[in-house]
C-alpha cells in the first residue's frame, strides 16, 4: 500500500513538472511571437507612430536586444525618424533604411531616458575624415551597422540593464569608434 502510495505522489510530481515545464515553454513561445511582431512593426516602409513603442521596449528592455539587431540590415527604404519632425523631414537622409530604427531602439533602450530624444536627428549618417556625409545608408552601410551592434552584444549580453546604461552614458555604445555615428 505504502508502495502504491509512493508511485502516485511520484507520478503526481512528475505530471505537476511537466505540466509547469509546457507551460512556460507556452509562455516563452508567446513571448518571443510577440517580440518578433514587435520588431517587425519596426521596420516597415512607412512612417510609424513611435508613441506606445518607446514604452513597449523600455518595458522589455534588454531582452529585446538581439530581436531588434537581427532586423537593422532589412532591405528596406523608408522614411525614418518615427514621424519627428527634425529628422523624418531632414533632407537628404529623411529617406533611408528602416533597420536605423532598430538600431535607434536598442540606444534608447541602453540610455534608458524615458521618452527624451537621444539625438538631434535620430539618423545614422556615415563619418569620412571627421566629417558626416549626410546621405542615405547603403543596405552594405546596413549590414555593417548590424555587425557592429552584434559585435558589441556578444562582449556585453551579460551585463546587467544597469550596466549597460553606465556604459552607454560613458560613450561605450555600438558605434563608437566606428565609421558611423548618430545625428
Amino acid at each position: 500500500m505504502k508502495e502504491m502510495i509512493g508511485r502516485k505522489i511520484i507520478q503526481y510530481v512528475g505530471n505537476l513538472f511537466l505540466l509547469s515545464w509546457i507551460f512556460s515553454f507556452a509562455l516563452n513561445c508567446s513571448a518571443q511571437d510577440n517580440l518578433d511582431e514587435l520588431t517587425s512593426s519596426l521596420v516597415q516602409k512607412e512612417r510609424i507612430d513611435s508613441s506606445d513603442l518607446y514604452l513597449k521596449f523600455s518595458k522589455l528592455g534588454k531582452e529585446a536586444i538581439p530581436y531588434l539587431i537581427n532586423v537593422i540590415d532589412k532591405e528596406e527604404m523608408g522614411f525614418v525618424g518615427f514621424q519627428d519632425f527634425n529628422s523624418s523631414t531632414l533632407y537628404p537622409i529623411h529617406f533611408n533604411c528602416v533597420g536605423i530604427r532598430a538600431a535607434y531602439m536598442v540606444d534608447y533602450i541602453l540610455a534608458n531616458k524615458n521618452n527624451q530624444r537621444l539625438f538631434n536627428y535620430c539618423v545614422i549618417v556615415k563619418v569620412i575624415d571627421n566629417k558626416s556625409i549626410m546621405q542615405p545608408l547603403t543596405y552594405d552601410d546596413m549590414r555593417s551597422i548590424k555587425a557592429l551592434y552584434k559585435d558589441w552584444w556578444e562582449k556585453n549580453k551579460l551585463k546587467s540593464i544597469v550596466e549597460l546604461t553606465e556604459d552607454w552614458n560613458n560613450n561605450k555604445r555600438p558605434l563608437t569608434n566606428s565609421e558611423y555615428a548618430w545625428k
